[in-house]
C-alpha cells in the first residue's frame, strides 16, 4: 500500500491535487483525475481515516451503545440504524454496555477518544447513576436516545408510543367483556411505566377497579414471568385476562397456563406487546401490539445525522431535545376471547 504523498508524486501532481482527486472536489482537470483514480486502483492506495477526519473536522463513525443482542426487537432496531448510517456513509462502532459493564460510564470516555461524530444508545434496564449522566454530557457530541427514555435528561429521544399501545389492547379486553385483568409490567424502564399507564388509564376510564394483587412486576424477563403467572393462575380468584410487558411475558405466561392445565383462551385471555415473529408463530397465535422497530432505528439514525449537520454548522445552542414516539398497530389473533360470565 502506498501513501498520498508517493501516490502524488507517481502522477506528478501536488498532493491537494491527488487528495481532491479522489475526494471527487473540483478544481482538478478529468484527464488528472482518471489518471489519480487509475494508479489509486492499481497501487492499493487507500486514504489514512485519521487524517481525512482531521482535514474535514468529521470521523463519519457513530458510536452504538446497546445491551440488548439477545433481544429480538432490539435487532430490529439495529437494522434501521444501519441501513440508514451505512447508506449515508457512516461507520458503527458498537460497544455493548450495562450500568455494571466496566465501571459503566467508561464506555462513554471509549466513544469520545475515538470522536466519534454522534452516539446512539440503548439504556440499560435501570436508571442511570448522575455520574452516567455526567459523563454523557462530556462526550460531546450529539446523542440519541433509543426506545427506552430517562425522565428529565436533556437528550433527544426515539420510541414508540407505548401508552397508547397499552391503551388499545385494554380497550380490546374490555370489548370482549373481561373486568377481571391483570398486568404484568416491568417497572424498571420507562417502557414498563408507560404500558402500565395506558392499561390503568383505560381501566379508570371504564369505572374498572385495578387490583395491586394483580400487579406483578416483573424483575427479570426471562424467567420471572413464568414462575409468577403459575402461582397467579392457581388462585381461586385469578383474573379473566393478563396484559403483558411485552411477548416474551406472555409466552412464558402462556407456558404457565398450558403446565397448569389452563387454557389460552377459553380460561384465560393473553396479550403481548412488540409482535416479534414468534407471535404469529406460536399456538394459538399471541394478540399483540405491533411495533416497528426498524423505522424506530432508521428515524433515530436520521434525527442523529439531522444534529450533526446541525452542529458542524454552529447551531448546536439552539438545541431543544426532541421526543419522537412512533404510533404502534394493535393486532387481534388467537389468545383473547369473550370472557366466562362466572
Amino acid at each position: 500500500m502506498i501513501s498520498l504523498k508517493q501516490l502524488a508524486t507517481m502522477c506528478e501532481v501536488s498532493e491537494a491535487t491527488a487528495s481532491k482527486a479522489l475526494s471527487g472536489r473540483g478544481g482538478v482537470r478529468q484527464a488528472t483525475r482518471e489518471k489519480v483514480l487509475k494508479m489509486a486502483e492499481r497501487f492499493n492506495y487507500r486514504s489514512n481515516a485519521l487524517v481525512r477526519s482531521i482535514q474535514s473536522g468529521k470521523t463519519m463513525m457513530v458510536g452504538v451503545a446497546c445491551g440488548h443482542f439477545k433481544n429480538i426487537y432490539a435487532g430490529m432496531i439495529m437494522e434501521g440504524v444501519q441501513k440508514t448510517l451505512l447508506g449515508c456513509g457512516y461507520d458503527l462502532i458498537v460497544i455493548p454496555w450495562g450500568l455494571e459493564d466496566r465501571g459503566g460510564e467508561e464506555i462513554f470516555r471509549s466513544f469520545a477518544e475515538r470522536r466519534v461524530d454522534g452516539l446512539l444508545v440503548f439504556p440499560p434496564d435501570q436508571l442511570p447513576t448522575p455520574q452516567y449522566i455526567r459523563e454523557l454530557r462530556r462526550v460531546n457530541c450529539p446523542l440519541v436516545l433509543i426506545d427506552q427514555n430517562w425522565t428529565g435528561c436533556e437528550f433527544d429521544f426515539v420510541g414508540t408510543d407505548d401508552r397508547s399501545g397499552a391503551a388499545a389492547v385494554t380497550e380490546h379486553l374490555i370489548g370482549l367483556g373481561h373486568r377481571d385483568m391483570a398486568n404484568f409490567y416491568y417497572g424498571s424502564v420507562s417502557t414498563g411505566g408507560a404500558r402500565l399507564e395506558g392499561f390503568e388509564s383505560v381501566m379508570r376510564k371504564h369505572g374498572l377497579p385495578v387490583h395491586s394483587k394483580w400487579l406483578v412486576n416483573i424483575k427479570d424477563l426471562e424467567k420471572d414471568a413464568y414462575r409468577q403467572a403459575k402461582q397467579l393462575l392457581t388462585r381461586e380468584d385469578r383474573p379473566s385476562a393478563i396484559v403483558c410487558f411485552n411477548d416474551y411475558v406472555a409466552m412464558q405466561v402462556m407456558s404457565a397456563a398450558w403446565d397448569l392445565g389452563v387454557k389460552v383462551p377459553e380460561d384465560v385471555s393473553v396479550a403481548g406487546f412488540a409482535d416479534m415473529w414468534v407471535a404469529r408463530e406460536v399456538r394459538p397465535r399471541l394478540t399483540t401490539v405491533r411495533q416497528d422497530g426498524q423505522q424506530v432505528g432508521i428515524k433515530a439514525a436520521q434525527l442523529l445525522l439531522k444534529r450533526i449537520v446541525e452542529k458542524q454548522r454552529g447551531k448546536s445552542a439552539e438545541f431543544t431535545p426532541r421526543c419522537v414516539l412512533l404510533p404502534t398497530e394493535f393486532v387481534a389473533r388467537d389468545t383473547t376471547a369473550k370472557a366466562i360470565i362466572k
